[in-house]
């Protein structure tokens, strides 16, 4: 089965330690991957769920009017941003 972590007030300037422990994580050699930033808030997978979870949220979201989607990228690796358009 998929699982994420969500860490909330992802590049919020107000919790600059939530955007510091995950560079200080993915540096450290941490397994798990960035897939979606929704809200503010970071979705990380392990690796082998990484694409699948990226691609249903690209579908799930670019489906709605409310929110505009983008590919980017966070230390290399992408991630779908939805944002309410």
């Amino acid at each position: 089965p998929a699982a994420a972590v969500v860490l909330d007030d992802f590049f919020n300037t107000g919790f600059p330690g939530v955007t510091e422990g995950l560079v200080q994580y993915l540096t450290a050699g941490g397994t798990l991957r960035p897939v979606g930033v929704i809200g503010g808030k970071m979705l990380l997978t392990p690796l082998s769920w990484a694409d699948r979870l990226r691609d249903a949220l690209r579908q799930r979201f670019a489906q709605s009017p409310r929110f505009r989607v983008r590919e980017v990228s966070f230390f290399g690796f992408p991630y779908t941003q939805a944002r309410i358009a």
